[in-house]
């Protein structure tokens, strides 16, 4: 995980006189990109671990047991740390678009996913692309990387034109050396003939 999500995932907060909070200690966000995230607190005389976003756990001293994990208001996580939350970068957001065999021709289910690729760089204050071709493993390697790098550069043709720069764009071909789906000998997967696109 990054250092800001890290940031994101973890609050680091400091008790207010008159709180009945412990001294120093630590609230899991919420991360619906990462479910299952916890973080340990673990001093002197213990461990405790929260699992459960809005929650935290913390001590008075380093030789005091942990507190039982409790509850945090949602106001006071975004009073203390909603413009650091806010300032977070985006999760970086992948788009699949699927090709007829053996060609540079996007099917049309995957035609109509270009204006969302649009619109998700938009929502981004400095975005860039990343656009990788693949091919399922019928042909030869080379063949299948060159055909890989077409259906790349004919989807970075696309993208241009609804007003994306081209300085945003990486273009790059994984022929058929990365699948996403297995593939019988003889027999080339339709999920394999594909670019991704991820918006940074």
């Amino acid at each position: 995980m990054s250092m800001p999500r890290i940031l994101a995932a973890l609050a680091v907060l400091t008790l207010l006189a008159g709180c009945a909070r412990p001294a120093a200690y630590v609230v899991l966000l919420d991360q619906p990109d990462h479910p299952g995230s916890a973080v340990t607190w673990t001093n002197q005389a213990g461990t405790q671990v929260v699992a459960t976003p809005g929650s935290g756990t913390g001590a008075d001293r380093a030789d005091a047991k942990p507190a039982d994990v409790f509850a945090v208001p949602e106001k006071d996580i975004q009073d203390r740390f909603g413009q650091a939350i806010k300032a977070q970068p985006r999760t970086p957001k992948s788009f699949l678009l699927y090709f007829q065999f053996q060609s540079t021709d996007l099917t049309p289910e995957s035609k109509a996913l270009l204006p969302s690729v649009l619109d998700e760089v938009k929502a981004r204050p400095a975005p860039d692309l990343s656009i990788i071709g693949h091919t399922d493993g019928m042909g030869d390697a080379k063949y299948n990387y060159e055909l890989g790098l077409r259906r790349a550069k004919e989807v970075q043709s696309m993208v241009t034109a609804l007003g994306i720069e081209p300085r945003m764009i990486e273009v790059t071909s994984h022929g058929q050396s990365n699948p996403l789906v297995p593939e019988a000998k003889g027999k080339g997967e339709a999920k394999n003939r594909r670019v991704e696109v991820t918006v940074r």
